[in-house]
């Protein structure tokens, strides 16, 4: 197909590596060169919101593995969007006008995406656009979490959820007590109230408390869910049930992935594949691999479909509301990650590439 002309339009480049303080490393970038129109399996879509996540300061920090390619690109995990175009051999539902949601990796901070139609999910009518981008990345890897990582939630199991709430652990604390779990999560004295409104029944303070202790009187959990650290597993590990043995899902390296230093984080993962497979030949309690959404995908992108689909059906039924933090024009994305760095985000920070509208 010829190409698509388009309007000047706005992306945000990552231009090289870096520290977040270190603004000149992201470019709002004024694209004048036409679009290219969709190819097979391809569609083109104007981008309705993005979101900023901890995943695109590690991207950006030069962390994340199995980039597509080195800076410059466009950065952006997810967007929701509107199809403008289609290529041939793309999935019936994905028509002209229809509301989508992608898990980019990157590419999502721009006002148009030319996206590969595979893993796109229609959002229906009943979720609101921003609560669609709040939910992608944060809630299905929730989701998969209690239902696909070797640890089945339900009526009676008894969870505890590290940084309870962020964008994932928000998640997992509603879904967790929608699928009829008891909940208890970690987070600092200052959220405690946000725990609390998303129903958790005990939240402690990682600062202050001996979490460990306080799980252990309370009779032990049958999950953990934690992306801290591999002291934080260690810990964890010990709150699990004996009997019936418990599961520890951990799903990422916060702590490490804060440092400057690409070895630490591969170092801090070699030493947990060790301790794991140790742990896993000598006890009863699980420990599952390193869970990550997009992997999961790669095996099993029906599931991935299903599992959005479902999402947005309890969103559009109001058993579950995903928490935006707050809306941003895609301009400010530099702010956006600066106060995700600075922990004080609760939910999900969504980005609005059009502030001022757009004309159909």
């Amino acid at each position: 197909m010829a190409a698509k002309a388009t309007p000047t339009y706005t992306s945000i480049v990552l231009t090289k590596y870096s520290e977040v303080d270190d603004s000149s490393s992201l470019e709002v970038r004024r694209e004048t060169e036409a679009l290219d129109a969709p190819g097979t399996s391809q569609v083109l879509v104007r981008v309705l919101a993005a979101s900023a996540s901890f995943t695109d300061v590690m991207i950006r920090r030069g962390l994340y593995p199995d980039l597509p390619g080195k800076p410059p690109f466009v950065i952006g995990y997810d967007l929701v969007g509107e199809v403008l175009a289609r290529g041939d051999g793309v999935r019936e539902e994905l028509t002209v006008g229809a509301r989508v949601s992608a898990l980019t990796v990157v590419g999502g901070c721009a006002q148009y995406a030319l996206l590969d139609a595979e893993h796109l999910v229609v959002v229906p009518d009943g979720v609101e656009t921003n609560a669609a981008a709040g939910a992608i990345l944060g809630w299905l890897t929730a989701y998969q979490m209690l239902t696909r990582s070797g640890f089945e939630a339900g009526e009676g199991k008894t969870v505890l959820v590290h940084s309870a709430s962020g964008s994932v652990g928000s998640a997992l604390v509603v879904l967790a007590k929608s699928m009829g779990c008891t909940v208890f999560g970690t987070a600092s004295a200052s959220k405690h109230g946000f725990c609390s409104e998303l129903g958790i029944d005990a939240c402690f303070d990682y600062t202050a408390d001996d979490v460990a202790r306080r799980v252990a009187d309370l009779g032990g959990v049958d999950a953990v869910f934690d992306g801290v650290s591999l002291a934080s597993f260690k810990t964890s590990f010990k709150m699990l049930k004996s009997d019936p043995a418990g599961v520890l899902i951990p799903y990422g390296f916060y702590t490490a992935s804060r440092g400057k230093s690409k070895g630490k984080l591969a170092g801090e993962f070699i030493k947990f594949m060790l301790w794991s497979k140790f742990k896993n030949k000598f006890s009863s309690k699980t420990i599952t691999p390193l869970f990550n959404v997009v992997t999961l995908r790669s095996k099993e992108p029906e599931a991935f479909r299903a599992d959005l689909t479902h999402i947005f059906s309890l969103i559009a039924s109001g058993v579950v509301t995903p928490h935006v933090h707050v809306v941003m024009p895609l301009e400010q994305v530099q702010e956006a990650h600066t106060a995700i760095t600075g922990g004080s985000v609760r939910g999900k920070i969504v980005l609005d590439p059009w502030p001022n509208g757009y004309d159909r």
